[in-house]
This record gives structure tokens, C-alpha cells and sequence, in this order.
């Protein structure tokens, strides 16, 4: 090989062998620096465990104190929460409750007391003003015929047969006061049996006559029980509302009282 070329092939490689070192330095640099940094990390690593180490122990921060501390405590607010608000509808649907005689008696009628008032008209009706021989239902007389007037005369007799339209048919009758009759003297034999059809004109329907007694019986049952009735459930209405009113109050001097302990053990 010429002279030369060996020459130019030695420098060739000179010059690579010298980018190559270059180059490695170059790296080594970088690794350098690298390393050189993450060894300074670790020395401020150091000194910050040191120095927790040799600090005093803190409390931990106050949000998180109060909620570790005051967890339970809020159930217990819920808790109170929920008695102050059943106390409170308690009460508000406990208002709808009538403190008035009149609105506590009319209150105080169901069906079951509408079913005895019923049958107790239906005594009167057929068992009472039978033996009184009157009923206040001849009031209706005058709408019955011209010239008839109360009051009507009851007429109850022991009745066995078929049912008969006309009034007075069933063993039962009521005769209203007429010139051409007189209901004094009249028998039951004679409305039952010898002049029922003559006597027919001068007669009130029973259903009618029950009607008008029941009708006049309401305001007499209202006189007399009102008062009894109404102040009974009045009396009753009004120590329920104290009681529930009672509880509403506790409930909330309990819910104020728990606050105001929750606020001093913050401060």
C-alpha cells in the first residue's frame, strides 16, 4: 500500500478514535451531573427525616380533629334532629284537632254512634210513642188532608198477615186530629179492623211519621249531649296537645343545649 494511503487511512482513523472519545466524555459528563444531583436529593432527604425526628409531635390539623373527635356527637344531633321533627308533625297534624264544644261533638260522630242514634229513634218511634199515644209528627197533620191538625194519635196492635200499601195496615197507624173524626174515642179495633178505610185520609205514613220524629230528635240529642260530649273531648284534646307540646319544647332545649356543647368544646 502506497505511502500515502496508509497515511490518510491512519488520520482517518485518529479522527474517529478522537469523536469517539468526545463523544464518551460527553456521556460521562451527563452521568456526572446525574448522579451528582440525585446525591443531592438524598442528602435533603436526610436532613428533613433528622429533623422530624428531632422536632417536637404536633396535633394533627383541626378539621380532621373535629372529625375524629365529633363523629359520634353528630349521630347524636341526628338523633335529637329526628325527635324534634316527629314532635313537630305530631303536633301540627294534632291542630287539626277541633278546641271548640261544638267542633269537638261534631268531631266526636262516627258511624257507630249514627248507628245508635238510629236505633234509639227507632224505639221512640215504635215503642215509646206507642205507649204515649202521641207523636210530635202530627206537626205534618195540616199537609195531610184539609182541616186535619195535630196532635196525631199512635196506634200499635199486635199484626199478623200480608203486607197492605194503605197506611195503617201493619199493626201500626197514626191518626191526625179531624172534625169528622175523633181521635179520642177511637179504639184499635177500629183503626185496625172496622174503620181503617174510612180512617185512611186522616193517616200519616209511618215512614213519614219516623222522618219527621228523627228530623225533631236531632236537635233535641245536640241540646242534651253537646255539652256532655263536646267538653269531654275537648278536655282530652287539649291535654294531648300540652303533652305534645311538652315534648316538642324538651326536644328542642335538647337540640339547643347539645349545640351549644359542641360549640364550647371548639372554641
Amino acid at each position: 500500500m502506497p505511502y500515502r494511503e496508509e497515511l490518510e487511512a491512519a488520520l482517518a482513523r485518529a479522527a474517529a478514535a478522537e469523536q469517539d472519545l468526545a463523544d464518551a466524555r460527553s456521556e460521562n459528563a451527563h452521568d456526572h451531573e446525574r448522579i451528582a444531583e440525585l446525591e443531592k436529593q438524598l442528602t435533603e432527604a436526610r436532613h428533613g427525616v433528622k429533623a422530624a425526628e428531632s422536632a417536637p409531635p404536633q396535633e394533627p390539623p383541626k378539621r380532621a380533629k373535629e372529625h375524629r373527635v365529633h363523629a359520634p356527637d353528630t349521630y347524636r344531633r341526628h338523633q335529637i334532629l329526628e325527635r324534634v321533627d316527629q314532635a313537630y308533625t305530631a303536633l301540627e297534624k294534632h291542630k287539626d284537632e277541633p278546641t271548640s264544644i261544638v267542633g269537638a261533638f261534631v268531631r266526636s260522630i262516627t258511624w257507630w254512634s249514627f248507628g245508635v242514634f238510629c236505633a234509639v229513634v227507632l224505639m221512640l218511634h215504635m215503642v215509646v210513642l206507642p205507649i204515649m199515644g202521641t207523636s210530635p209528627a202530627g206537626i205534618v197533620c195540616p199537609l195531610v188532608c184539609r182541616g186535619c191538625t195535630s196532635p196525631a194519635r199512635v196506634f200499635a196492635w199486635s199484626y199478623r198477615g200480608p203486607w197492605h200499601s194503605e197506611n195503617g195496615r201493619e199493626g201500626y197507624a197514626f191518626v191526625c186530629t179531624h172534625p169528622k173524626v175523633d181521635v179520642r174515642a177511637l179504639t184499635d179495633s177500629d183503626v185496625a179492623h172496622s174503620r181503617n178505610a174510612e180512617l185512611q185520609p186522616y193517616m200519616i205514613s209511618s215512614l213519614t211519621a219516623g222522618l219527621v220524629e228523627a228530623l225533631l230528635f236531632v236537635p233535641v240529642v245536640v241540646l242534651v249531649l253537646c255539652p256532655i260530649v263536646g267538653k269531654r273531648r275537648r278536655r282530652r284534646v287539649l291535654a294531648e296537645r300540652s303533652v305534645l307540646e311538652e315534648a316538642l319544647h324538651s326536644a328542642e332545649q335538647e337540640l339547643a343545649a347539645f349545640d351549644r356543647s359542641a360549640g364550647e368544646a371548639l372554641s
